[in-house]
Parts: structure tokens; sequence; C-alpha cells
């Protein structure tokens, strides 16, 4: 376990902003480890992540290295590839994916899906039943994808991939849940430490 009994607060950096799977990562490891006294900062990206670990910004990096159904998170295999640090552990955490529109907005009027790219490869099959000649857009986060959308009250055609929380937070309507091809879906996160 991580030995931090000199600090009062736990500084938690994750791949991914508020509302991301990343951070419900973070938050079951913390419960996990019982660590009553933590923050959460959202660097974003795995290089971010690792980059806020190294300059002593955090005290624990969490980002996703590989998914059941999407494989390997390139973005973190090419981030861990630069700094070094060590494997404090590497947990499951189980991913359900949900498709989210702006309020009243009907699954007929979509013509554009975005979300991050491991999203996209998770929900390829059912992106390919429901939406053909949909255009893809890759985004950063998957709750970045919800974020945008939301402040975006034009954007009737688009929807997003993310979690159920992001779709709560950013007020979107959520139209389906577990559109994973598979629903068996798990994301490996390492925990990282220096």
């Amino acid at each position: 376990p991580l030995d931090l009994s000199s600090k009062k607060t736990v500084l938690s950096g994750v791949m991914g902003g508020i509302g991301s799977f990343s951070e419900e990562a973070a938050l079951q490891y913390v419960k996990q480890h019982q660590i009553e006294q933590f923050e959460l900062q959202y660097p974003i990206s795995a290089e971010n992540v690792l980059k806020a670990l190294d300059q002593g910004v955090v005290d624990v990096g969490i980002f996703p290295i590989e998914n059941s159904i999407g494989g390997l998170v390139d973005e973190s295999i090419q981030a861990a590839s630069q700094y070094t640090f060590d494997i404090q552990e590497i947990f499951e955490f189980n991913v359900i994916q949900c498709l989210h529109v702006l309020p009243g907005v009907k699954k007929e009027e979509i013509t554009r899906v975005m979300s991050h790219p491991q999203a996209l490869r998770q929900c390829k099959g059912y992106l390919a039943n429901n939406f053909p000649k949909a255009e893809f857009i890759e985004a950063s986060d998957t709750a970045e994808g919800a974020r945008v959308l939301s402040q975006s009250p034009e954007e009737r055609h688009l929807a997003v991939i993310a979690p159920m929380r992001a779709g709560e937070i950013y007020h979107l309507e959520t139209l389906e849940q577990g559109i994973q091809d598979q629903k068996i879906n798990y994301t490996r996160f390492i925990a990282a430490k220096k």
C-alpha cells in the first residue's frame, strides 16, 4: 500500500476530467485503500499525470493501461515509456459506456458521435449497427466530450459516449446504457508513485 502516513491529504492525478472513468477508478482506489483525505487533480492526459508525479505535484497517478475490448491504451503506453515510476498497484474497473445527447434530442437525429478513441473502439459494433453513416470524432477524454456537448446547445446532431456520471454532471440526456460491444468490459488502471 501507498505509504503516505506523513501526509494529511493524498493528491491523486487522474487521466481524464471530472466525470471520467479515470476519476471513478481513482475514487474506487482511495476507497479500497481507506484513504479518507484526498484531493483529485485532473491533468487529463497520461503524459501530464506522469509529469505531475515526476515533479512531485501529485502523490499517486491513476491512468488506464488496457481495456478488455479496446486493447492497450496507446497514449498511456507512450507516456509510460517516457517516465520512471513505480507501479503501486494494477487494478480493474468495470466500464459501462453510455450514449448521451442534449435534452430532447432523438436517436434518429444523430449524425455525429464523439468520444475518446478507446470508447469508440469499445462500441464499434454498436456504432456500426446504429449509426452506420455517422461521423466519428475523437475527444481527449470521454468526460471532456460530454462537457463540450453540454456547452454547445446548437449541436443537436451530436451524441457522446461517456460514463453515466458524466451525463449527470453535464446535464445531458442518456439515450442508452451499456452500449459497449461486450457486456463484460474491464479497464486495467495503474496507480503509479514516484
